[in-house]
């Protein structure tokens, strides 16, 4: 059965999925599951709602798609690199974790910098974005 067909992903699922080791999918599935069990849910160990997963990543993977951006300028956006007025999105600096430090540096090359538009993305994916950002960093 593929992993689109399934009601729950396993490690192993998300592990091929994201490119990522085991034990750090069997991370990723304990720190969603006590999101769930914190909003009422029962959980099985080792596994997460297919439906859960996908709502709770999928802007990120839209991000990384149709803007091009690398992982460590994803995790580095802050809300305000998004401009909603032009439905662009800054990419000025990146995320890296050193000797078990986060650090925030510029990105890999100079071109790096730039105002990604994100091509394909809808009125409705920015609406969603404000949503997201509003509840996070401004309540």
């Amino acid at each position: 059965m593929t992993t689109e067909n399934k009601i729950f992903l396993t490690a192993q699922d998300l592990s091929e999925r994201l490119g990522i080791s085991v034990a750090r999918a069997y991370k990723m599935i304990r720190r969603m599951n006590a999101e769930l069990e914190k909003q009422g849910y029962l959980v099985i160990a080792g596994k997460i709602p297919t439906r859960y997963f996908e709502k709770r990543w999928y802007y990120a993977f839209e991000m990384l798609y149709w803007c091009g951006i690398r992982e460590g300028e994803l995790l580095a956006l802050t809300p305000a690199d998004f401009d909603f007025a032009s439905e662009t999105v800054r990419i000025n600096k990146s995320y890296q974790r050193l000797n078990g430090q986060d650090i925030i540096t510029t990105p890999k090359t100079p071109k790096s910098n730039r105002m990604a538009p994100p091509r394909h993305l809808t009125e409705k994916y920015f609406d969603n974005m404000k949503c997201v950002i509003v509840k996070r960093y401004l309540r």
